[in-house]
């Protein structure tokens, strides 16, 4: 984590103010130049609710689709939070993020 500015949001502040497509590509856009930019770890808290933000029409961007260029040129770096239930259903059964995310259990 040398190095690295962390930067904290949840999936709810992600899609504020995204009703109308488009509106999350700025947000998209905005995470893409910052991390560019900057060395920024991104902790996401409820990162279940990410799988389909955002998709408020057939053309509109999902974010986590929108971030996962960035994810796979490595410049993107995410800690992402969510229930282990809420976590199986999102992501495994999406083979682009599964091989793109660790899972780290946490026994509380």
């Amino acid at each position: 984590l040398r190095g690295y500015q962390i930067l904290q949001t949840s999936a709810i502040q992600l899609q504020a103010g995204t009703m109308y497509v488009g509106t999350i590509d700025a947000t998209i856009n905005a995470m893409i130049e910052l991390s560019k930019e900057h060395k920024i770890l991104w902790i996401v808290d409820e990162a279940h609710a990410l799988k389909d933000s955002g998709t408020h029409s057939k053309k509109s961007t999902n974010v986590l689709q929108g971030l996962l260029p960035g994810m796979a040129q490595g410049f993107l770096k995410f800690l992402l939070a969510s229930t282990p239930d809420n976590w199986s259903a999102a992501y495994e059964s999406d083979p682009a993020f599964d091989r793109r995310l660790d899972r780290v259990d946490i026994v509380e």
